[in-house]
């Protein structure tokens, strides 16, 4: 499988990505050849708005022409907020009852951990997320507090975890998401 994911001037540690999909069989391509997009986890949608025009203007094209979109982390925020849903900016500001844990400050390069309605395991390295998607989405799993981690519609699947991360060799979460991905190809 040819894949592209977009990159740069703005930070983004491709390596992770390049050594999970290679794992997988899978190969990085131009975005003329490759068969799949991959929107990547990285910074707020804001931050650098030279990549939100570049990932908004992939998205579009891609699922215009009915092509496979996979988002990680970022990636299932850029979709969603494409599409219309409403990002919580800051979880923690938004509601006492969402107990979703928080990355804030600096960080470490750890992960916090969720256990989801379907009893995955995932890691989360995020402070933004949806409580709802729009109708064209079909949620697949979310957080006890009611944080979404996973969606899909035809051709397109987001998580909000990271499966690239080599914490999670050997999980049931990534074997889940594993085969979500083949739903979609």
């Amino acid at each position: 499988m040819k894949y592209y994911m977009p990159t740069g001037f703005w930070p983004l540690r491709e390596e992770p990505y390049r050594r999970f999909f290679s794992k997988m069989g899978w190969v990085v391509s131009s975005e003329e050849s490759a068969q799949i997009l991959v929107l990547p986890g990285g910074s707020d949608i804001g931050t650098f708005p030279d990549r939100d025009w570049i990932e908004a203007t992939l998205y579009r094209d891609w699922t215009a022409t009915g092509k496979p979109v996979i988002g990680i982390c970022r990636g299932l925020q850029m979709m969603m907020h494409l599409t219309g849903a409403k990002i919580i900016k800051h979880i923690p500001d938004e509601s006492e009852k969402i107990m979703h844990t928080a990355l804030t400050g600096h960080w470490t390069g750890r992960s916090s951990w969720h256990t989801t309605k379907l009893g995955l395991l995932t890691n989360s390295r995020h402070h933004q997320g949806f409580l709802s998607a729009p109708s064209e989405w079909e949620v697949l799993d979310m957080t006890n507090d009611g944080i979404i981690e996973a969606i899909r519609q035809p051709r397109q699947l987001a998580v909000q975890w990271h499966p690239e991360r080599d914490e999670m060799i050997n999980t049931k979460a990534l074997e889940w998401w594993v085969e979500e991905v083949k739903k979609i190809l």
